[in-house]
């Protein structure tokens, strides 16, 4: 992120807990982060598919980003309302070597503070059957065999609203 950023952050709840963060510069990188109670989830299995395009336009460029609702399925259906918080920022840098500049829409206390963030009302709900979430996950590993390779068995518990637990 050596150049000029423009990053989303939305709050489902709007605690200081729960916010997802999606960044991109002007070359076209991009990256997206889910936070849970206050810290970013290591190692990070959020990986949601969004789209995001940049353009020069006359004195500087714009993004323009596809984020479905598909890609905050880190809320569960029950802490899903209509109302969400929001944040925008920017980072730049006015010549190299020099430490970026940063500004945000929200009156907040850094990028971060969710519960400062905008209001937003009438996010669209989710409806229950969208609500997938893995319950457990274990892993049988047995080997080395003769040629040195692990084979193993790995038991996945998944439970959907719709389907039930399968």
């Amino acid at each position: 992120w050596t150049s000029e950023a423009v990053e989303f952050y939305f709050a489902p709840d709007g605690g200081a807990f729960d916010f997802y963060q999606f960044a991109m510069s002007y070359p076209g990188e991009k990256a997206a982060i889910f936070y849970s109670e206050g810290g970013n989830i290591r190692p990070d299995p959020y990986g949601p598919v969004w789209e995001v395009k940049t353009r020069e336009v006359p004195g500087g460029w714009c993004a323009e980003a596809r984020i479905p609702l598909s890609a905050f399925y880190m809320t569960r259906t029950p802490a899903w309302k209509g109302t969400w918080r929001v944040n925008v920022a920017r980072a730049y840098r006015i010549r190299a070597g020099v430490d970026p500049v940063y500004s945000c829409w929200a009156d907040a206390y850094g990028f971060r503070d969710a519960k400062n963030y905008k209001v937003i009302a009438g996010f669209p709900i989710r409806r229950a059957e969208e609500d997938v979430f893995v319950r457990s996950v274990v892993a049988e590993v047995s080997g080395p065999a003769a040629d040195g390779q692990f084979a193993g068995r790995l038991k996945l518990d998944v439970r959907t609203a719709k389907a039930g637990t399968f």
